[in-house]
């Protein structure tokens, strides 16, 4: 007769275990998927627990644990928090929480006694004045006495000279380019609008690139010039609030691209007056390309030429 493997009793032929040997562990009928179909219940209320809160609760479902578990095992009891703090001196005094956290381990009348000298609140060694009056001061803190500093505030702006209607009468003004401002404009970024977009393309947020003809005249440049003038519409390059196209420093000479439609703006022609009036004022000659001239390139070449011949 054969035997079974773990515990040498007689079997059948075909089998390799007995019966007993081979329902133990996860073979067991009473495990499915691995899990244990046995059911647990909790020790006082006899309530049905899960595997998991049967281990974790000890043997009780979270009423009874809380329950059976009071003061320091409490799970919601916290020992810092619910420990009274006293001072270490009077051992009267009591101190809170966070004040002994952060190491002040002194009541507020023990810790006064430890000051000496200046660090004193009672310290009258040097003797404070108000500023109207000349009467001594009690806070050394303090410009004016009680009585003057109510008179100071008592202030009606409509009486003063620097008010009208209620409304400050000081004038404000671009820290740039000395523009009047207004007072919420002041009080926020302290520059007009021109300035702000300024400095903001000085710093690369709006990414700049060359537009189609700007790409096409550059071209035209590098073959002509091997890099003498530089692409510089990005913000690389300022005359006062002037930002130029093309740029050649060593010969001081500009080149500049102009739009057929936005030029022709009455306030941009304004605005582009003042333009070559800034170029020729920095030592700067410049000479204007539009948009229509590019159909026709060589006209534009012999045109720069022309320009760079020029001393």
């Amino acid at each position: 007769m054969k035997k079974c493997l773990d515990c040498k009793k007689e079997i059948s032929r075909y089998a390799i275990r007995c019966q007993s040997c081979n329902n133990k562990g996860k073979n067991h009928p009473n495990y499915v998927d691995g899990r244990s179909l046995k059911k647990y219940y909790c020790k006082d209320c006899g309530n049905q627990l899960c595997a998991s809160a049967y281990s974790a609760h000890s043997i009780r479902c979270k009423k009874c644990y809380i329950k059976f578990n009071r003061g320091v095992n409490h799970p919601d009891y916290k020992l810092e928090n619910h420990k009274k703090h006293f001072c270490i001196n009077c051992k009267i005094n009591k101190i809170c929480y966070d004040n002994w956290r952060k190491g002040k381990q002194l009541c507020s009348k023990c810790y006064i006694k430890t000051l000496k000298g200046k660090t004193h609140p009672n310290w009258k060694g040097k003797k404070y004045y108000c500023i109207n009056c000349k009467k001594e001061l009690k806070n050394y803190k303090a410009e004016r006495c009680p009585s003057c500093s109510q008179k100071e505030r008592n202030k009606i702006p409509q009486n003063t000279s620097g008010y009208k209607d209620g409304r400050s009468l000081k004038k404000c003004y671009c820290v740039d380019c000395k523009k009047q401002l207004s007072k919420s404009a002041y009080r926020g970024i302290k520059r007009c609008r021109t300035c702000i977009t300024i400095k903001n393309i000085k710093k690369g947020i709006y990414g700049i690139k060359p537009n189609k003809p700007e790409k096409v005249l550059h071209k035209l440049l590098k073959d002509l010039f091997d890099n003498k003038y530089r692409y510089v519409g990005s913000g690389k390059f300022w005359i006062t609030k002037f930002n130029p196209d093309f740029v050649n420093v060593k010969n001081k000479k500009i080149i500049e691209h102009f739009g057929d439609y936005w030029h022709n703006i009455p306030k941009e022609k304004e605005r582009d007056i003042l333009r070559l009036n800034a170029y020729t004022k920095a030592g700067y000659r410049t000479l204007i390309i539009w948009e229509h001239e590019l159909k026709q390139p060589k006209q534009v070449i012999d045109k720069i030429i022309k320009f760079q011949e020029i001393k």
